[in-house]
């Protein structure tokens, strides 16, 4: 896949995995029986169910909040100035 080049844009993140696919590979997530009944959502929508619901990988109990382009990962307030400083960051809007 180009994405892991960065060379493709992420559009859908994978509310399960917690990851973000480009469309070749959330056609891919959803053709495959394991991931099939994954919940896809546009990265371009609003994802107040993200920040009420999720909750960071790295930092137990903290809210995902935001998304790191750099890394296209769904992220919480600390990974924001701890494990992703000067990463490109956006707000998920609720």
């Amino acid at each position: 896949c180009r994405f892991k080049e960065g060379k493709v844009n992420a559009t859908v993140l994978c509310v399960e995995c917690k990851i973000a696919l480009c469309g070749n590979c959330s056609e891919a997530h959803n053709d495959a029986k394991v991931t099939e009944s994954h919940t896809l959502l546009p990265l371009s929508q609003q994802h107040g169910c993200l920040s009420r619901e999720h909750y960071c990988r790295v930092h137990r109990g903290e809210t995902v909040k935001y998304y790191c382009e750099t890394c296209n990962s769904p992220i919480c307030l600390p990974c924001t100035f701890l494990d992703h400083k000067g990463h490109e960051i956006e707000e998920i809007k609720n």
